[in-house]
């Protein structure tokens, strides 16, 4: 950083230019003038676009090449937003680690409900067709052996009547009708519209995510498209199950059409409350829960350090 405001200096100095006379040609302030001239640009984080545009103005009013010093300001910014991550994780893993709360997994049979479990009504309706079920079988049964019954004591009516030359001839017998043909047997099961993930914008790079009621598990699917650095924290603590480390490193353009390094994950819903991705160059990439595209906007997606955050609603 510090090359790149000296040769600023430099060349201002070469043309006997005071710092007074640039800021009253580019409306730039003395002080920041002396800032980027000192290289104490990390006191910009968060305004590196206003930083280029100052370099810009600075060297188009020298007359030198100014595209040259901007490719190297975004350069040295990423390398610092690099750094910064790197000295949060040695941070984290020099934090003494908290002892694992004690967990006792009670048996299958004596599992609880859970709050938004409602099974009672498909309960109900699983019990009432049992039972429609088996009446039904009970009563073909029944009706099968009655005209088996019915059918042998007409025969053998038949054969004592043909032997005694008398015809067998009731017209007062009753018609017999099958019964009615049982439906349900023909019904299909419809299936049920999947549940959608839910997604709010709570601020910049801070998204609530409401999942299905009745999902137990879930998967986060990231796909990197920029060269970057990247590290996560579930509830506040360094996820050993993700790498933290440079991501897709073939980028190193940016280009947003390359081809993702994707990283796929899969968590106990009731073990998630956040999860946070620190990207040291948070642009194009793509999030994705349970399959769902998450639409985040380019708002967001500065080409800048930034820690994007999910927060997990359950009902």
């Amino acid at each position: 950083m510090e090359d790149l405001g000296r040769k600023l200096l430099e060349e201002r100095q070469l043309r006997n230019i005071t710092l007074q006379d640039i800021s009253a040609a580019t409306h730039i302030s003395v002080g920041v003038l002396k800032d980027i001239e000192s290289g104490r640009f990390d006191k910009y984080i968060g305004d590196e676009e206003y930083i280029k545009k100052y370099i810009k103005k600075y060297a188009d009013y020298l007359g030198i090449e100014s595209d040259e010093l901007v490719d190297t300001y975004i350069t040295l910014t990423q390398e610092i937003s690099l750094t910064k991550i790197k000295e949060k994780e040695e941070k984290l893993k020099a934090e003494p680690k908290k002892a694992p709360a004690t967990k006792i997994t009670k048996p299958a049979f004596t599992k609880a409900p859970k709050v938004y479990d409602n099974h009672g009504g498909r309960t109900f309706v699983k019990y009432t067709i049992i039972v429609a079920l088996c009446l039904l079988i009970i009563f073909s049964v029944w009706y099968a052996l009655k005209l088996s019954s019915k059918d042998k004591a007409g025969f053998d009516n038949q054969n004592q009547n043909h032997i005694s030359g008398t015809p067998n001839v009731d017209d007062n017998e009753d018609p017999v009708i099958p019964p009615a043909k049982d439906n349900k047997d023909d019904e299909k099961p419809t299936d049920k519209e999947t549940p959608k993930v839910e997604m709010t914008r709570t601020a910049a790079n801070q998204y609530s995510i409401k999942l299905p009621s009745d999902s137990e598990t879930f998967t986060m699917k990231i796909e990197f498209v920029a060269y970057t650095w990247s590290s996560m924290l579930l509830n506040g603590t360094n996820y050993s199950n993700f790498a933290g480390k440079a991501y897709n490193s073939a980028n190193t353009a940016n280009d947003k059409n390359a081809t993702p390094e994707t990283v796929e994950l899969t968590f106990n819903t009731k073990d998630v409350n956040t999860i946070v991705l620190s990207n040291g160059y948070n642009l194009y990439h793509r999030y994705y829960i349970n399959g769902e595209k998450l639409d985040i906007p380019e708002s967001d997606q500065s080409g800048n350090y930034a820690d994007v955050t999910f927060t997990f609603i359950k009902e």
